[in-house]
Protein backbone atom coordinates (compact mmCIF):
# COMPACT_ATOMS: atom_id res chain seq x y z
CA UNK A 1 0.00 0.00 0.00
CA UNK A 2 1.21 3.43 -0.69
CA UNK A 3 1.24 6.21 1.86
CA UNK A 4 -1.82 8.03 0.49
CA UNK A 5 -3.97 4.90 0.84
CA UNK A 6 -2.92 4.36 4.45
CA UNK A 7 -3.63 8.00 5.32
CA UNK A 8 -7.05 7.78 3.63
CA UNK A 9 -7.98 4.58 5.51
CA UNK A 10 -6.91 5.92 8.88
CA UNK A 11 -8.65 9.26 8.37
CA UNK A 12 -11.83 7.52 7.21
CA UNK A 13 -11.87 5.38 10.35
CA UNK A 14 -11.26 8.40 12.57
CA UNK A 15 -14.05 10.37 10.91
CA UNK A 16 -16.44 7.43 11.31
CA UNK A 17 -15.55 7.06 15.00
CA UNK A 18 -16.05 10.79 15.60
CA UNK A 19 -19.44 10.73 13.87
CA UNK A 20 -20.55 7.68 15.88
CA UNK A 21 -19.40 9.28 19.12
CA UNK A 22 -21.25 12.48 18.25
CA UNK A 23 -24.61 10.78 17.55
CA UNK A 24 -24.45 8.15 20.31
CA UNK A 25 -26.10 10.31 23.01
CA UNK A 26 -29.11 10.85 20.74
CA UNK A 27 -29.59 7.12 20.19
CA UNK A 28 -29.77 6.07 23.84
CA UNK A 29 -32.96 5.78 25.85
CA UNK A 30 -33.42 7.50 29.17
CA UNK A 31 -34.11 5.53 32.36
CA UNK A 32 -37.86 6.24 32.28
CA UNK A 33 -38.21 4.74 28.80
CA UNK A 34 -36.10 1.71 29.75
CA UNK A 35 -38.29 1.05 32.79
CA UNK A 36 -41.43 1.35 30.67
CA UNK A 37 -40.08 -1.20 28.21
CA UNK A 38 -39.35 -3.73 30.96
CA UNK A 39 -42.99 -3.90 32.10
CA UNK A 40 -45.42 -5.77 29.83
CA UNK A 41 -48.65 -3.97 28.98
CA UNK A 42 -52.06 -5.39 29.67
CA UNK A 43 -54.15 -6.18 26.62
CA UNK A 44 -56.64 -3.42 27.46
CA UNK A 45 -53.91 -0.78 27.22
CA UNK A 46 -53.45 -1.35 23.47
CA UNK A 47 -56.04 1.14 22.24
CA UNK A 48 -54.18 1.88 19.01
CA UNK A 49 -56.11 1.64 15.75
CA UNK A 50 -54.29 0.33 12.66
CA UNK A 51 -55.26 0.96 9.05
CA UNK A 52 -54.95 -2.28 7.07
CA UNK A 53 -55.72 -0.77 3.69
CA UNK A 54 -58.82 -0.28 1.61
CA UNK A 55 -59.82 -3.95 1.63
CA UNK A 56 -59.72 -4.54 5.40
CA UNK A 57 -60.16 -1.03 6.80
CA UNK A 58 -59.20 -0.04 10.34
CA UNK A 59 -58.98 -2.40 13.26
CA UNK A 60 -57.59 -2.26 16.77
CA UNK A 61 -54.53 -4.04 18.10
CA UNK A 62 -56.77 -5.93 20.53
CA UNK A 63 -58.79 -7.37 17.62
CA UNK A 64 -55.61 -8.35 15.76
CA UNK A 65 -54.17 -10.09 18.82
CA UNK A 66 -57.47 -11.90 19.48
CA UNK A 67 -57.60 -13.09 15.87
CA UNK A 68 -54.00 -14.31 16.06
CA UNK A 69 -54.68 -16.21 19.28
CA UNK A 70 -57.80 -17.83 17.83
CA UNK A 71 -56.17 -18.60 14.45
CA UNK A 72 -52.44 -19.24 14.96
CA UNK A 73 -50.36 -19.62 11.81
CA UNK A 74 -49.76 -23.20 10.76
CA UNK A 75 -46.10 -23.72 10.03
CA UNK A 76 -46.83 -26.90 8.06
CA UNK A 77 -48.74 -24.98 5.37
CA UNK A 78 -45.79 -22.87 4.30
CA UNK A 79 -44.58 -23.93 0.85
CA UNK A 80 -41.20 -25.56 0.65
CA UNK A 81 -38.96 -23.82 -1.84
CA UNK A 82 -37.06 -26.28 -4.00
CA UNK A 83 -33.76 -24.81 -5.08
CA UNK A 84 -32.08 -26.11 -8.17
CA UNK A 85 -28.47 -25.54 -8.85
CA UNK A 86 -27.82 -25.24 -12.55
CA UNK A 87 -24.11 -24.58 -12.45
CA UNK A 88 -22.34 -21.96 -14.48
Amino acid sequence: MNRDSVIFCISSLLVAIVVMAAIYPYSTLDQHQLNALQEPKQMDEFDLSINLGDDLGETTVIDLMAYYLENPPDSNKTPVVVRKFGGC
